[in-house]
């Protein structure tokens, strides 16, 4: 099935927050995001978390480079080094994070670890595209959120967007995987 999200569809799963609740009842993420010239990309990408509708954000980041998530992002919990146990709702990886061994690593541990939903995003996807493999042992309904650049590199050249959107559907039968093509134009 694709649903075409826009705002229509986007204000049935919106849901409210109740007057009596506080931030610890509307899950915990994890966002691994950032390296030393990237940190915009972790910036954005907790910002985003936060505004989605996150009660609580954890950041595993560079620590020489923390400064400009603590300045811009107070609320944001950091982490250098990942944790031994999972203990949060969601887990984002690949915002400004490279693509080198260690990249790789920490995505490899988070793919094989990760006991809730999964959002692969920006140089995640680029590794997954560098090591195929990787991409039959997500977990089910993991999120991979690609650009038309990012979903090539992950299933091939495509000259359109039709083209595009028929093999994430095949994609999508695969692996038990969630696709969302950013750049999609509305029909």
């Amino acid at each position: 099935m694709m649903i075409l999200l826009n705002k229509n569809y986007i204000l049935t799963c919106y849901k409210a927050r109740r007057p009596d609740t506080h931030k610890g009842d509307y899950g915990h993420a994890l966002l691994i995001a950032g390296s030393a010239d990237k940190m915009g990309a972790a910036v954005i990408a907790s910002k985003a978390c936060l505004r989605s509708g996150a009660g609580l954000l954890t950041v595993l980041t560079s620590k020489s480079q923390a400064w400009p998530l603590q300045t811009c992002i107070p609320e944001a919990m950091l982490l250098f080094e990942l944790p031994q146990t999972f203990k949060y709702s969601a887990i984002g990886i690949g915002p400004g994070i490279g693509t080198g061994t260690d990249s790789k690593d920490v995505c490899s541990k988070i793919i094989n670890a990760a006991h809730c939903p999964l959002v692969i995003d920006a140089d995640a996807l680029n590794i997954l595209a560098n090591n195929q493999h990787m991409l039959g042992t997500l977990p089910a309904n993991t999120i991979l959120t690609p650009h038309a650049k990012e979903f090539d590199r992950l299933f091939g050249i495509h000259s359109n967007e039709q083209e595009r959107v028929l093999t994430a559907k095949q994609q999508s039968k695969e692996y038990p995987i969630i696709i969302v093509l950013k750049d999609m134009k509305p029909k």
